[in-house]
């Protein structure tokens, strides 16, 4: 009986974020698109740009630029592929649009 309560959760969870999805504010619909910008940004300065800025810091000895701390970026990130994935399996069941 608990599980029953707890699918009708997850339904009732969806179709929230159906509705917000179609919402014709960005205030509204735009924050998973915002929460993805801002993540593939703090990656790419991790991984492209943090390695970079070093390497021309002690070539010209300038300060060293600020490092990412990666691991809630990464938990964001991870969690935000993988529930991509899901749509993608999803669509291709031909269960959402």
């Amino acid at each position: 009986m608990a599980q029953a309560g707890d699918l009708q959760k997850v339904i009732g969870q969806l179709e929230v974020n159906a509705k917000e999805a179609q919402h014709q504010s960005i205030f509204v619909a735009g924050w998973r698109p915002w929460a993805g910008w801002v993540g593939g940004m703090g990656l790419a300065y991790a991984a492209i740009f943090h390695p970079l800025l070093s390497w021309y810091a002690l070539a010209h000895g300038v300060p060293m630029p600020p490092a990412v701390d990666t691991e809630i970026l990464l938990y964001v990130l991870g969690g935000m592929l993988g529930l991509g994935t899901l749509r993608t399996y999803e669509k291709k069941q031909g269960i959402s649009k």
